[in-house]
């Protein structure tokens, strides 16, 4: 459970900040991608960097389906309920001429 909150959190945090610092169409793009890639920075330093002495098989890919998919979700809704709360002007802008 501890392992989920460690991943989600720092993503819905960083889903917020994209809100709050980014005002570009791309910024649900970067709330996404840097969760994603930053779980797969870590499998990737635990698996290779880190020693390990047992020779078992390497789960990385597959906690990468489920954690990464899971922290760039975080990431987006956060992002869009910031968004949503927020009231961003570029979202009241959008439909106008």
């Amino acid at each position: 459970m501890g392992v989920w909150l460690i991943v989600l959190v720092p993503s819905a945090v960083f889903g917020i900040l994209c809100t709050i610092f980014i005002k570009k169409k791309w910024a649900i793009f970067v709330s996404g991608l840097v969760p994603w890639f930053s779980v797969l920075a870590a499998l990737l330093y635990s698996v290779y960097v880190v020693p390990y002495e047992a020779m078992d098989a390497s789960m990385w890919p597959v906690a990468q389906f489920f954690g990464g998919n899971a922290a760039a979700f975080a990431g987006v809704m956060s992002y869009l309920l910031g968004t949503n709360l927020m009231g961003n002007k570029k979202n009241k802008t959008e439909g106008k001429v």
